[in-house]
């Protein structure tokens, strides 16, 4: 999928979701977001904006972007995003513990 067919989908999408009133579900938006985080580098600020319009994140909603970052190699966005857990009194679970540990497999092979 080239790039502006991404872009129209994305337009399509969050016009909808917002016409809708969906864009303030939390289900949704965790959804949204991960999409996002799939299509690489192109669209990782669009991920991290409709991240932080959650009010009240949950564990899945922070773990689809510690995941998403580190998958995209964005190891320090990654832990920049692990600190709201503490900041909503929230808990990581073990998909945060898998997510994370890719960092320092990457960090090992790399030296």
């Amino acid at each position: 999928m080239d790039l502006c067919a991404i872009s129209v989908l994305r337009c399509t999408v969050v016009f909808n979701l917002t016409k809708t009133g969906f864009n303030s579900h939390i289900y949704t938006t965790t959804a949204l977001t991960d999409m996002y985080m799939k299509f690489k580098h192109q669209f990782l600020y669009s991920a991290l904006k409709v991240f932080d319009e959650i009010t009240e994140p949950n564990t899945t909603s922070i773990n689809v972007v510690v995941s998403g970052f580190c998958q995209n190699g964005c190891y320090k966005r990654s832990f920049e995003v692990f600190k709201r857990f503490s900041k909503f009194k929230l808990r990581p679970d073990s998909v945060t513990v898998a997510s994370l540990l890719s960092v320092y497999d990457v960090s090992v092979k790399d030296g």
